[in-house]
């Protein structure tokens, strides 16, 4: 593909964000001093939103990932938190691990949530993107 001036690219992205028309985006760029034939738009046009979707696609994997490895770490420390107080012979120490069992185990069902919320509003995000790309594409 050839590669988008930065000019370009910025007015075509601006086109995208306003929703504007293939005809009325033609306009603006010609009001811009760019000017390009309407299948070079809809090309770059097409090329800016596959890598929008591509960088979309890239931060939800990994902030999924994110969310599981922190709740498989605060699991494991627990376990370990257990194994010490099980070995701890004063009750100052058993008592401080319990406070940091307590502390951990009161922000796991808090992550859990927000990944369960985060996964939900990934899902609606997704079917109305699908919604909208359907309504407004042009014929």
């Amino acid at each position: 593909m050839t590669k988008i001036s930065e000019q370009a690219y910025n007015i075509i992205t601006s086109c995208i964000v306003r929703r504007l028309s293939t005809k009325e985006s033609l306009e603006f760029l010609s009001k811009n001093k760019v000017e390009m034939s309407e299948r070079t738009f809809r090309r770059h046009k097409q090329q800016i939103l596959s890598q929008q979707n591509t960088l979309d696609k890239y931060s939800r994997q990994n902030i999924q990932l994110e969310q599981l490895q922190k709740i498989e770490t605060k699991k494991s420390i627990i376990k370990h938190l257990w194994n010490l107080f099980e070995n701890a012979v004063k009750i100052s120490d058993q008592h401080s691990i319990l406070k940091s069992i307590e502390k951990i185990s009161g922000n796991l069902p808090t992550i859990l949530w927000n990944a369960n919320e985060y996964g939900k509003k990934i899902k609606i995000e997704k079917k109305m993107q699908e919604f909208n790309n359907s309504i407004w594409n042009d014929p």
